[in-house]
């Protein structure tokens, strides 16, 4: 070796050492960075001329799901919630699709690999599966199924492509609706929380006592809100507040009627 590099020329070296590196450097980990993977990796259709993507979320023991669909033929979004159904569809432009696409392709999703656990139950995750022409690919993140760890960022590249191109999507569809809380509701005697689809959009110590109007964006269909009434200043044995009144609603929205009333009546809170 040493006779060998004493007959090159120090030019000559330098070449051979930068060649060298460059090859060293060439090696990329697959899986790692679900960037830089050329197209050719993938076994996925260039350009297929149909593509049906499913997004599946499992809430697991949670009493919810949520679907998207996007195909070359539809599209559209699915949440389920304690039996009720809000369905939204939307379009997308042939360049959007492609760039939705393209982003399997880049992550090399027909490679992601995932393992099996027994013993596990009630997991709840997200199921993603692509056909591109006559070619299906389904990897299932759920349950005992879990995506291998050298193709979580690929997975997650891809996920969160689809949720959010949906997203704005749908927050294109929303319009603003309006709960006010009845007269017959004496809201100065109590602590008062209210959410709408999960997020609290008033908590009466935070945001201030005494407001009965609460307008936020909403899409159409049947949404979810619940109601605390808490006793003021009570502590119960878990350190929380003492629940006077609490209900759950379920109230349809649309952009022709986006009013929503709660009130008491008998005892119980109630909408209209």
């Amino acid at each position: 070796m040493k006779q060998f590099l004493s007959k090159l020329s120090f030019k000559n070296f330098l070449v051979l050492a930068a060649a060298l590196f460059l090859v060293a450097c060439s090696d990329t980990t697959v899986g790692e960075t679900g960037n830089g993977n050329s197209p050719e990796q993938s076994g996925l259709p260039t350009s297929p001329e149909k593509v049906k993507i499913q997004w599946n979320e499992d809430g697991g023991m949670l009493n919810r799901a949520e679907y998207i669909l996007i195909s070359t033929d539809s599209c559209f979004w699915d949440f389920q919630r304690y039996g009720r159904n809000k369905q939204i569809s939307f379009e997308l432009s042939d360049q959007e699709m492609d760039e939705l696409y393209a982003v399997f392709v880049e992550n090399q999703f027909d490679k992601i690999e995932c393992r099996k656990e027994d013993g596990v139950y009630d997991r709840g995750g997200v199921r993603i599966e692509l056909k591109a022409d006559e070619k299906y690919i389904d990897v299932d993140n759920t349950g005992g199924s879990f995506v291998n760890d050298k193709w979580r960022k690929n997975w997650i590249n891809v996920s969160d492509a689809i949720t959010s191109l949906t997203q704005d999507k749908l927050k294109e569809q929303e319009f603003k609706a309006t709960v006010r809380l009845d007269e017959s509701i004496e809201v100065s005697d109590y602590d008062v929380k209210l959410s709408v689809e999960e997020p609290i959009i008033y908590d009466s110590e935070k945001d201030g006592e005494g407001k009965r109007k609460f307008d936020f964006e909403v899409l159409e269909g049947p949404t979810y809100m619940d109601l605390y009434l808490f006793v003021k200043d009570s502590l119960n044995q878990y350190g929380g507040k003492v629940t006077y009144l609490n209900e759950m609603f379920f109230f349809d929205f649309t952009p022709q009627r986006n009013e929503a009333t709660i009130y008491l009546e008998e005892g119980k809170l109630k909408v209209k």
